[in-house]
């Protein structure tokens, strides 16, 4: 047998429970979940006698995640197209005179993040992430929502993803 106020308690408890379970689930749907894209086509051109460095990627490597699309995204700004293949064992990096390296880190998300700085680091290439530094910032904060409940549970209203803004920042001066 409940009291009656038992029983408001649970009814609110039932009422609430869903609202909030609901309200994580779409927190963590787009700050902690890793969903399967493809990588975005990039036709991007540098103007000039240069076309575009490209980056192939290793299949095997690939996880689909928005943090890679933002990355492939913000290497096209800079002329820099990203391919992914399973004729690849390593990440190569094909630059505009021809030539190709490998390149290394464990995850691909630390290999795009090399070749943005690598890119950033080159010559011509320091001029592309200067001119098209708006694109590169855009592309990286693609993945950033507004959230209420996220006020509440951190104290900010902004959720991102990743933190890509604060790695552009240190990467290329912005």
């Amino acid at each position: 047998h409940f009291s009656h106020s038992e029983g408001i308690t649970t009814a609110t408890t039932m009422t609430l429970f869903p609202s909030l379970t609901f309200s994580l689930a779409i927190i963590a749907f787009f700050c902690c979940s890793s969903h399967v894209l493809s990588l975005a086509s990039c036709d991007s051109d540098r103007p000039g006698s240069e076309s575009h460095r490209t980056l192939t990627m290793p299949a095997s490597m690939m996880t689909g995640s928005y943090e890679e699309e933002s990355w492939a995204k913000a290497l096209c700004c800079v002329y820099t197209h990203v391919t992914e293949s399973s004729s690849v064992s390593s990440p190569l990096f094909e630059l505009y005179d021809g030539s190709s390296y490998d390149l290394t880190g464990d995850t691909s998300v630390e290999v795009l993040k090399e070749a943005m700085d690598e890119t950033c680091d080159m010559y011509m290439g320091k001029e592309d992430c200067a001119n098209k530094a708006e694109c590169v910032n855009n592309a990286l904060n693609s993945g950033c929502v507004d959230s209420p409940l996220a006020m509440l549970i951190n104290g900010k209203m902004r959720v991102c993803a990743f933190a890509k803004l604060k790695y552009w920042s240190k990467c290329c001066g912005r």
